[in-house]
């Protein structure tokens, strides 16, 4: 039952008269003004959860009245919660502001918003005089009669309304936080594979100035190819929302299917080239890892996110690697492993089931060394010159399918070792041990498209270690 003490009404009194106040002074200056406020039944008026949401439906209210040309003047704007609750007033830009378009305009926003009903869109003109629409707010809780009808009627259990906002609050909160992470870690695992591609000069891969060892591809099919990619990443992260309370290898179908849709959408804007299939196994398995990760644990967490990934796809190697299968459908990896065996040649599937260890020794240390603070904005010689090294790593510490079945162990074995000798020199030598990679990978067509691809995984987990570092955003 909601109980409030007297001296708690009289502060939500004295509050509203501080509000028409504010009100009457915008109007004094002959400026109309917006405000918007919550219809919260019950006590308190305000609590993180009803702050935060005042905050979200403050951001769209915003954004929708900017949109129609109506935003109000925001460097005279006004936000604060007492003891009426959370309140948010402007003045209209313009003194020729029309109030009754400001008020259509709360009006439709109120309509299409999910909990508008919960919202109060307010438009004083400049002469100080409320604008109103004419139309009685329906009930919260059963929406067949106005608000005030069941209010005097006593329709509805004491609490019932209130049980209802913090219900649909909380729920809506929830989604759009799953929303938010999605496309933020679709960004991250997009600007990855640009990142990667756009990093010059590699050894034998192709970048932004050459095709390296290839002669089917070139940057702009990994152009193309990334745009085709971009569309589908946010759904590889909601699934790792959604697996909350599921073993992570129940999802593993959906993922299959998302990432088979995302091949053919490759091969489409490619003309048939595999620029990308490592990357969207690694980098969707990241970003279901990642994102289950966070809604777990509230932040980022490394074991918790190489778990995830393990548990995914653990013993995936030895049931599709070890079978009999169609030579002409297999990829360059699973030639690999058939060749030389899974447990040498398990690629992309040995990685992910051991939960990414070639990123997190090799990878993932020499970004943190070189960017401690993550990547510049701009400037392609800094972010090269943090990106190269790690490649460098990557090429030393892996087992490359794509240079086995190019060229077999001693080919691996060479690039492994002038890898490393380029990560070890780190320019002191003038270039020379780095221009003895390039030449090697050339002449032995040695493309390290696997290490390229655990590249944009690190470079994911790096945007999202730090963004995600502190707990929830």
């Amino acid at each position: 039952m909601d109980v409030r003490p007297a001296s708690a009404l009289d502060a939500v009194l004295e509050a509203r008269e501080r509000r028409a106040a504010a009100r009457a002074a915008l109007a004094a200056e002959g400026r109309a003004s917006v405000s918007l406020t919550l219809n919260v039944p019950g006590w308190p008026k305000s609590s993180p959860a009803l702050a935060r949401f005042f905050n979200l439906a403050l951001e769209q209210l915003l954004d929708h009245l900017a949109a129609r040309r109506l935003g109000p003047d925001l460097a005279r704007s006004f936000r604060d919660a007492d003891a009426a609750g959370d309140f948010f007033l402007a003045p209209a830009a313009s003194r020729r502001c029309d109030a009754a378009e400001l008020k259509a305009a709360g009006e439709e926003f109120e309509a299409g918003h999910p909990l508008g009903r919960f919202l109060d869109v307010d438009v004083v003109d400049a002469a100080g005089r409320p604008v109103s629409s004419g139309r009685a707010k329906p009930c919260f809780v059963c929406g067949a009669r106005p608000a005030v009808v069941c209010m005097r009627l006593g329709t509805h259990a004491p609490g019932e309304a209130r049980a209802l906002l913090e219900t649909r609050v909380a729920a809506f909160l929830d989604e759009d936080r799953a929303r938010r992470v999605a496309r933020r870690l679709a960004e991250f695992a997009l600007r990855a594979a640009l990142y990667e591609v756009s990093l010059a000069p590699k050894p034998g891969l192709v970048d932004r100035f050459s095709a390296g060892a290839h002669d089917d591809m070139d940057f702009y099919t990994f152009l193309n190819s990334s745009a085709a990619l971009a569309p589908r990443f946010e759904a590889l992260a909601a699934a790792g929302w959604a697996s909350a309370g599921d073993p992570p290898a129940a999802w593993l179908p959906r993922l299959r299917e998302l990432g088979l849709e995302m091949e053919r959408a490759m091969r489409a804007a490619t003309g048939g080239a595999n620029t990308h299939k490592g990357l969207i196994f690694l980098v969707g398995l990241a970003l279901f890892g990642a994102a289950r990760t966070i809604r777990a644990r509230g932040a980022w967490n490394e074991r918790a996110f190489r778990r995830a990934v393990g548990a995914t796809v653990r013993g995936l190697a030895e049931r599709e690697l070890g079978g009999p299968a169609d030579v002409d459908e297999l990829s360059h990896g699973e030639l690999a492993a058939r060749r030389h065996g899974a447990r040498l040649a398990g690629g992309a599937r040995r990685e992910a089931e051991r939960g990414f260890p070639t990123v997190f020794n090799a990878g993932l240390p020499e970004l943190r060394r070189r960017a401690p603070e993550g990547l510049p904005a701009r400037g392609a010689a800094a972010i090269d010159a943090a990106l190269r090294p790690a490649l460098y790593a990557l090429i030393a510490a892996g087992r490359d399918t794509n240079v086995l079945h190019r060229g077999g162990t001693a080919a691996l074995s060479g690039l492994r070792r002038r890898a490393k000798a380029a990560l070890l020199a780190d320019g002191r030598d003038g270039g020379a041990a780095e221009r003895e990679l390039a030449r090697y990978a050339l002449a032995r067509r040695a493309s390290a498209g696997g290490a390229a691809d655990l590249l944009a995984v690190s470079l994911f987990v790096r945007w999202a270690e730090l963004e995600w570092a502190g707990g929830p955003r």
